[in-house]
């Protein structure tokens, strides 16, 4: 079998291949740098122990001290003067290196915590990165939970199950590898004893554990999933929840995926821990078989003594550790699901670059045979459909559901690319490396405004930090938007927080901030996409009215429903599948209608 196929049959080395093809350059150099103070904690641990044992020995049996031997020499080499002076020499210094090996330890620990929790930091900002890069129809397409549930659990599930488990794993695995090889060359007895007792009761114990870990961590991943589903859904229906008094509903379907999520837990935790309780027994089993051996074989009960006391020391520092490799390799078995949700696709380091290149709009935007289907779809969402827009117009968009508007308007967007034809800015066709330039000069105000839970300010000038943004251009936006009198109004002003989505504002409220969002901007096209459709008519009439104040110059796109909505439009668009159908006035739209 080659090496690649020796690692990918071995869990622990195939998941430390896997996890440093996740790591970036930089944390592999780092994870060198953690090695070595890993490496140094070890030898101290290794030191304390190797310590511990002449000085337990000493004090149990006062004749190893002052007979020829280790002890002794060590004695007299110290000019202690009795036994007494002599122990509380040996207790102070085993004191000492406690209290340093603790100390590099702990500096250790936290060097390894630092670093492992920074990568999930660096890991969840690429899962970012990554979802984000795929562009608007994967977010269409794709349920929010399962993106916010990738990007805020599953790095640090990753880091927490297996790279800590991995780091875990390997530094007391050296501790384990130093305190063996220390046994083996001074007492081949006692290390074919450790041997015998500890090896073969671990590999069972995981051997015993292991597929079942690894289901319950598919579980989990798939509960997660399911359970954030269900919370999403209770939350962000609650108005229709209430409505229906459909509460229980909604709670008894959230409870239930939460009580399957809870239960695979408690398993996972009774699992791991069964090593400490079966390697406790298993080494008190092992003093009481090694003791009982010898007592009955040896006729020294000094030589008795020393070999099961030292076994005890060794056993119980090595159990720990012993322990701690197991519940690091059981929790990596349960983890690999994380570790594979990570894997799915590229993980990039920086947002897809968007080449921001200069871009006027003077005279026109052109449609030019523009065609554009959705993978796997029957038929075309835009066939073939060509107009000219001159710029300071208003163009209304009509048609029925499925004509196409909505289509049509993410073309412009460049949320979707056409796949024939062409968009043309004063004859310049658009292409990807227009995509940043483009969209800076277009506002974009939908059905639902989307408004963050902060303030009036941060909602206008959305995405700046408070220290950039421009107060006097927010001002007159907010003048232009019919918005200066109602933000006057408010006790706190323009820091008035706006609530979850806008909740503590009316819908025209709403709508009014998405046009200022635009004019802060100094966006030159504006497109509104069923805008209106959800408001009162008096609401309507008044946000139609601020879309016919707006600036001259700027070119406006209104897609409605609403008839009444487009009276103050130049020309109307009407969509039938996908098709431009009909071109008209607003008053030629009224009398068609009136005809049919």
């Amino acid at each position: 079998m080659s090496l690649s196929g020796k690692i990918g049959n071995n869990l622990l080395l195939s998941s430390l291949k896997r996890t440093a093809g996740l790591l970036t350059a930089k944390e592999r150099l780092r994870s060198y740098v953690i090695g070595i103070y890993t490496l140094v904690a070890v030898l101290v641990d290794v030191a304390g122990l190797a310590l511990a044992i002449p000085v337990m020995l000493a004090a149990a049996e006062p004749k190893l001290v002052k007979d020829p031997g280790p002890i002794h020499d060590f004695k007299e080499f110290m000019g202690a003067t009795s036994y007494g002076s002599y122990m509380v020499l040996l207790a102070a210094l085993l004191l000492l290196v406690f209290i340093v090996k603790n100390s590099i330890t702990l500096l250790a620990n936290y060097l390894q915590s630092r670093y492992a929790y920074d990568i999930a930091t660096n890991l969840a900002r690429r899962q970012f990165i990554k979802y984000y890069n795929r562009g608007y129809t994967y977010f269409k397409d794709t349920n929010s939970a399962d993106i916010a549930n990738n990007v805020l659990n599953i790095p640090v599930f990753f880091v927490s199950g297996i790279l800590v488990s991995l780091i875990n794993f390997f530094s007391e695995a050296a501790v384990l590898i130093l305190i063996v090889v220390t046994i083996a060359v001074t007492d081949i007895k006692l290390f074919g004893a450790l041997v015998v007792v500890l090896v073969p009761t671990s590999a069972a114990i995981y051997a015993l554990t292991k597929n079942r870990l690894y289901s319950l961590g598919q579980r989990q991943l798939r509960l997660g999933m399911s359970t954030m589903h269900r919370i999403n859904q209770a939350i962000f229906g609650y108005v229709d929840v209430r409505l229906t008094n459909k509460e229980n509903y909604f709670l008894d379907a959230y409870l239930k995926e939460q009580v399957h999520m809870n239960e695979t837990l408690k398993a996972k935790h009774v699992i791991n821990l069964v090593p400490t309780r079966a390697l406790e027994a298993i080494a008190v089993l092992g003093i009481l078989v090694i003791f009982s051996h010898s007592y009955l074989t040896s006729t020294t009960e000094t030589v008795v003594f020393q070999f099961v006391a030292s076994f005890a020391v060794a056993a119980f520092r090595m159990l720990p550790s012993l322990n701690r490799c197991l519940t690091a390799i059981m929790t990596i078995k349960g983890s690999l699901s994380f570790l594979e949700v990570l894997e799915e696709g590229s993980l990039p380091t920086e947002m897809e670059r968007m080449v921001k290149r200069p871009l006027t709009f003077e005279k026109s935007i052109a449609f030019k045979d523009v065609s554009f289907w959705f993978a796997g779809a029957a038929g075309r969402a835009v066939d073939k459909m060509s107009f000219e827009v001159n710029k300071g117009e208003k163009i209304g968009i009509i048609g029925e559901s499925g004509s196409g508007k909505t289509t049509l308007m993410n073309l412009l967007l460049r949320f979707l690319q056409e796949n024939e034809g062409g968009i043309y800015i004063d004859g310049h066709k658009l292409d990807n490396d227009d995509i940043a330039g483009w969209r800076d000069k277009v506002g974009y105000v939908q059905q639902n405004v989307f408004l963050i839970d902060d303030s009036l300010r941060q909602n206008v000038a959305f995405g700046q930090h408070p220290e950039e943004i421009d107060e006097a251009r927010l001002l007159s936006a907010l003048e232009q938007a019919s918005l200066l009198d109602f933000v006057k109004s408010l006790p706190a002003g323009l820091d008035t927080p706006v609530g979850e989505m806008g909740g503590r504002l009316s819908g025209g409220q709403r709508q009014r901030i998405g046009i200022a969002r635009a004019l802060y901007y100094q966006s030159q096209v504006l497109v509104f996409d069923e805008a209106t459709s959800a408001l009162d008519t008096d609401t309507e009439n008044a946000i139609t009215e601020s879309i016919q104040s707006l600036q001259k110059g700027m070119t406006v796109f209104v897609v409605a429903h609403r008839y009444t909505t487009l009276r103050n439009c130049d020309r109307i668009i009407e969509l039938k599948e996908g098709k431009l159908v009909n071109v008209m006035t607003y008053p030629e739209l009224v009398h068609e209608k009136m005809l049919k």
